[in-house]
């Protein structure tokens, strides 16, 4: 889970993050807020909880990305 490798970063803090739902005790512990959603940003982070979103990750980084990379 690209999650569980933030918490050993220990940059969630504080942070709204979605994943699968089998970590949700993990990321809360990891100081951050589970959310439940198919794709979830919080500053420069996206988080997703499976796969088959796939399309709504991928549109909320492309987002990121763009508002990241104006000067």
């Amino acid at each position: 889970h690209g999650p569980q490798l933030l918490i050993t970063a220990k940059v969630i803090k504080g942070k709204k993050i979605s994943a699968y739902y089998s970590i949700k005790d993990d990321i809360n512990n990891g100081g951050a807020t589970y959310v439940d959603a198919t794709a979830v940003v919080d500053g420069n982070i996206v988080t997703s909880p499976h796969y088959k979103y796939l399309g709504d990750f991928m549109r909320e980084t492309l987002n990121l990305y763009e508002k990241l990379s104006k000067p």
